[in-house]
């Protein structure tokens, strides 16, 4: 086989290269050769995406370009770099500077030059009102409509619920008692204002279908479903347009939502559905990687899929062998929470198992299979009996990860995910004031820009919603400015399509 010669080496450095000019000058120096180990990242993380563990361990810290010509000798020669710089943490690493380095190599000593370097900066995580690194005492903010007065129940069974009927990405009130059905459309930000959040005075929805109660309770499934009873508002064909979903005994269905008309379509009986739907140990998880919502039942010796059709119901449902020691649901567990959450910042729900002391992932791989448990580093100790209906698993930081929440009587515990791997020690939220059964605690993007907030609802002596907003109405880590360093500085900003939206219909 012929020998094939190249003249040009590019090398991706995870830090097993020295390129210091001292180093390079010393006799014995070859450049091009490893000289250590890679370093890891302070945030190694993994994906499923592919149907297993895809791990990452390293950053990529310089890109070297070798010239191999016979005029420069033997060995290839360093002519240029691009140097990496990061701001590492656990939770996440980004990109500070960007520097680009020329060498010349003359009888047997290398020069350098460089260009300035290029500095990113970033929207940081700062919650407000911060005593110390893990104590907030926050200023709540009022959940009010357009004269000023407190909203009704929020989220408080038995028939209110917040959810995007609209489609807009940013979620209102609806209320409905088998009487009657009402909608208070958000408004965003209050008027003249930069604090606050206000919603347009309720709306009747005339043509609202029949199965209007929702006196069965209420169960939020994120923001594109809520469950009640065998009534589901749900966006069944992922296009954010919501539909009701009925299930009863030889006839389900759905009626669809049209925004456009502002009306209820008649009642679209599915091809097929599953007949045990009902059953409390269903899980409603995309299983196939599609966008939809499947159903999963976990049993005692495999799983079982009904794969989503969209508006036309569930398919044929595919079976999988239970493996991994992997849990099956048991309802009323005061103890023991098990529910799907993305841990790992993927966009994919996973199955977590969280106890006193013990946080456990079962990663899913699609199709009814997953992986072996992963086990959680710092996991939440909560000084008491742990009450399961006390913990929520929300993203909080805004770094794609469920992070854990503990509702205490008057404060609420976070710990911090950190890239799927463990938890931050926790941050200590005070509460405007004490909780009990007749106070709510809720997780919401109540401002439509992608960040998550904490609203606290009373009804006693009068009902009462505020939120508090960790991010300062900004998402974090974006970028938001650009250093060059041979005199321009560029400065991004960000807004929500939801702000400009929204004033547009009041007008």
């Amino acid at each position: 086989m012929q020998k094939i010669d190249w003249h040009f080496e590019v090398i991706f450095d995870y830090g097993e290269y020295n390129i210091e000019l001292q180093h390079l000058n010393n006799n014995n120096s070859n450049p091009n050769h490893a000289i250590a180990e890679c370093k890891n990242r302070k945030d190694p993380f993994s994906t499923y995406h592919a149907g297993f563990e895809i791990r990452t361990h390293r950053l990529c810290r310089n890109i070297l370009m070798f010239h191999r010509f016979k005029e420069l000798g033997q060995n290839p020669i360093l002519v240029s770099s691009t140097s990496f710089e990061y701001h590492e943490t656990p939770t996440v690493t980004l990109l500070k500077k960007v520097e680009s380095i020329g060498y010349r190599y003359e009888k047997g000593e290398y020069k350098q030059k460089s260009l300035p370097e290029i500095e990113f900066d970033y929207t940081k995580f700062e919650p407000k009102k911060t005593e110390n690194n893990n104590i907030i005492r926050p200023l709540f903010e009022p959940l009010i409509d357009e004269s000023d007065r407190p909203l009704p129940g929020l989220n408080l069974p038995p028939n209110y619920q917040s959810i995007d009927l609209y489609g807009e990405g940013i979620p209102g009130v609806l209320y409905s008692d088998g009487a009657s059905t009402l909608y208070w459309e958000p408004q965003g930000l209050t008027k003249g204002t930069n604090s606050g959040v206000s919603y347009a005075f309720p709306k009747t929805l005339l043509e609202f279908p029949i199965e209007r109660s929702f006196a069965q309770g209420n169960q939020m499934l994120g923001p594109s479903a809520s469950v009640e009873g065998n009534r589901m508002l749900m966006d069944l064909a992922s296009d954010g347009r919501m539909a009701l979903v009925v299930s009863r005994l030889g006839s389900s269905g759905y009626y669809q939502y049209n925004p456009d008309q502002d009306s209820w379509q008649g009642f679209q009986p599915f091809e097929s559905f599953p007949t045990d739907f009902e059953n409390p140990q269903q899980q409603m998880v995309d299983m196939t990687g599609d966008g939809l919502t499947d159903i999963l039942f976990v049993e005692s010796d495999r799983l079982r899929v009904y794969p989503s059709l969209g508006e036309k119901g569930y398919g044929q449902p595919f079976m999988s062998p239970r493996e991994h020691d992997l849990p099956m649901t048991k309802p009323g567990d005061a103890e023991e929470v098990l529910q799907f959450a993305d841990m790992f910042g993927t966009g994919k729900q996973h199955l977590v198992r969280i106890r006193d002391g013990v946080v456990e992932c079962w990663p899913n791989l699609g199709y009814g299979r997953f992986a072996k448990k992963v086990i959680f580093e710092n996991a939440p100790r909560y000084g008491e009996r742990m009450d399961a209906t006390r913990v929520f698993l929300v993203d909080i930081d805004g770094s794609g990860t469920a992070d854990i929440a503990y509702v205490k009587s008057d404060r609420v515990l976070i710990w911090f995910n950190q890239s799927g791997n463990s938890f931050r020690d926790p941050l200590t939220v005070y509460l405007p004031s004490s909780w009990d059964n007749l106070r709510q605690i809720n997780f919401a993007d109540v401002l439509g820009n992608g960040t998550t907030g904490l609203v606290f609802s009373e009804n006693h002596p009068q009902p009462r919603h505020w939120y508090y907003d960790f991010c300062g109405q900004q998402k974090p880590y974006l970028l938001n400015r650009i250093n060059n360093n041979l005199g321009a500085i560029s400065k991004i900003s960000y807004t929500s399509s939801t702000h400009f939206y929204l004033p547009k219909i009041w007008v």
